[in-house]
């Protein structure tokens, strides 16, 4: 095999790795969302008690606005600590990458290179600032609690004028123990979620690798684009 060829090869099956630290970040995250869900239970229960079955009242209506001010306050710690997770694995998988691919080409040149990485303050910067899918890590994190938050306040709203008990209310956020939360709108986020990181483990570990071509043109002199369908 040629050294492109051996180098094609590590970048393939370093692709599978990629997929399984995807997975681990996802994971992280959606237990920091799911920690939540008791809480958030018991938020429901309570302050909406005293509503049930008695529809849309001035009364109700202010109780669900206290309500929706604690789930908020709930819900956006989750998100705070899930972005601090995003924003820690990503600073480190770009350090990583920028490692592998400099590794990479080393082990696959039939000479000696020498390859220049990125400084740490440049990759914490982009895990910061680098906009992915036309938004930043930041960015993404904010717009998926505000929907998040939306979405349990549509469920509540629903179940209100719907005359359901707290509990009703419960299963439409949170889900049945029988299907283990997937039928509440609290599964929408956790797949958005897991779609963000995956995304942003793509494009960040793309993005590291495309500053260590950078720090090295004078060595690299052009890259193989090879999709796979």
């Amino acid at each position: 095999m040629t050294a492109n060829a051996d180098l094609y090869d590590y970048v393939v099956r370093h692709q599978v790795g990629l997929m399984r630290v995807s997975g681990s970040i996802r994971n992280r995250v959606h237990e920091l969302l799911n920690e939540t869900e008791a809480e958030l239970r018991r938020e429901i229960e309570t302050r909406m008690r005293m509503a049930a079955g008695r529809g849309v009242s001035p009364a109700n209506i202010e109780r669900l606005k206290r309500l929706m001010q604690a789930i908020k306050e709930l819900r956006q710690r989750a998100f705070t600590e899930a972005y601090a997770v995003w924003r820690e694995e990503l600073t480190a998988l770009m350090r990583s990458e920028g490692e592998f691919l400099r590794n990479a080409v080393q082990t696959a040149s039939p000479v000696v290179v020498e390859l220049a990485l990125p400084d740490s303050a440049t990759l914490r910067a982009l895990a910061t600032h680098h906009p992915f899918e036309g938004k930043t890590l930041r960015g993404w994190a904010n717009d998926l609690a505000a929907a998040d938050v939306r979405r349990i306040e549509q469920q509540i709203k629903i179940g209100l004028m719907n005359g359901e008990t707290p509990q009703q209310m419960v299963r439409r956020v949170v889900g049945s123990a029988a299907r283990r939360g997937a039928d509440g709108v609290l599964e929408i986020t956790r797949r958005d979620a897991a779609t963000i990181t995956r995304t942003a483990v793509n494009s960040f570990s793309n993005q590291a690798r495309q500053l260590v071509v950078q720090e090295n043109s004078d060595i690299i002199k052009k890259e193989r684009y090879t999709a796979t369908l």
